[in-house]
Order: C-alpha cells, then structure tokens, then sequence
C-alpha cells in the first residue's frame, strides 16, 4: 500500500516509537498479504479462488500474527491494534477499488470487520483449546464449497491443519524485536516446512 502524501506529512509529527509501529505493522501486513497470496493454498486445497476466499485466507494468517502479539504484548497490544488498523483501512480501499459508492463502504467495512473479528475469535480458541482447528478452517476456508469439491478439500485438510500448526509453531519462536522490526517472512515460513 502506498503512502500518500497527506500521510507522509502527518508521519514528520508524529513520535519515532509510533513510526517504528506503523511501519512494523505494514511490514507485518505485507508478510500476511503475500502468504494469503500464495496459489498453493487454492490448488492443493481448494480454498475458492475468489474475492471471499482470498479475504479468508488473509484473516487467518492475519489472526496468527495477532495471536502471537497478544501473547507478547498483551491483550492491548500496540503493534496489534495498529496491525488491525491497517487490515481494516486495507478493506475499505479494498471495496472502494471494487466499485462499492462512498454510502455503501461502511456497510461493506463493517460486514468485514465483524467477519475478521470473528474468525478471529475462532482461529484462537481452537489454537487455544489445542482442537477444533480443523473445524474452524471447514468453516471459515471451505464454507461456499459444495459437493466432490468440498469433498476433496476435506480430505485434504488435515494437512492444511498441519501446515497452520507448524506455521503457529514457528511464529511461537520469534520474539518482539523481530515483529517490532517486521522481519517476519511468512511464506519462507511455510514454504521452509517442505524445503521448497
């Protein structure tokens, strides 16, 4: 996402430690952004290729990121709550670039923002819980599909539920400094998983 030259302006009065969290947060966003894009998530299980899909996916690698700040943050974590900021800012540009007028826009954000925040929700109980994931990710991943595709997705998803666990596993292991630095690379992540 590009910044603006309004934003750019406002940047220069703010304090370091806020800039150093905002640009934490957008690394943090482009890492989750470039993850959800990955087409081995829709080929090899069969997540729908489509705009409710991919918004899907970016709420799960999205909840992982925040999962993992709340447990170093806290539940008010600053890095968090700028890192949703951003998610929910990206939607409203998100339905604006989809054509969505100016009067609809926030009923769209807000039908999107409750869905985040649920899935939310789901993601970290389930991780909590140590079950229920595979479910969580039936509903959330899989909800539109129908029939042999819904069929072969399920077959397929206790890898999936693998593939999470191990990507939960290994942001486990990162400490603050590397989410306040950004240096997250949430597909070398997973991709490491296979030596791919």
């Amino acid at each position: 996402m590009a910044i603006s030259f309004v934003q750019n302006f406002m940047m220069r009065f703010q304090r370091p430690e806020t800039l150093a969290r905002k640009s934490a947060a957008q690394s943090l966003y482009n890492a989750v952004a470039k993850a959800a894009r990955q087409p081995r998530l829709y080929v090899d299980y069969n997540i729908p290729d489509s705009f409710d899909g991919r918004f899907d996916c970016l709420v799960l690698f999205a909840s992982l990121i925040l999962r993992r700040l709340k447990q170093l943050e806290g539940e008010s974590s600053p890095l968090g709550r700028e890192f949703a900021t951003l998610f929910i800012s990206d939607m409203d540009r998100t339905v604006r670039e989809l054509g969505v007028g100016d009067l609809g826009v926030g009923k769209h954000v807000k039908v999107m923002a409750e869905a985040f925040y649920g899935r939310l929700k789901s993601y970290d109980e389930a991780l909590s819980r140590k079950e229920g994931l595979a479910d969580a990710l039936q509903r959330n991943l899989l909800g539109s599909l129908s029939g042999k595709i819904l069929a072969d997705a399920c077959k397929r998803l206790p890898e999936l539920e693998s593939y999470i666990l191990i990507l939960v596993k290994r942001l486990s292991e990162m400490d603050q400094g590397q989410f306040m630095s950004g240096a997250i690379d949430m597909l070398a992540l997973l991709t490491e998983r296979n030596g791919e």
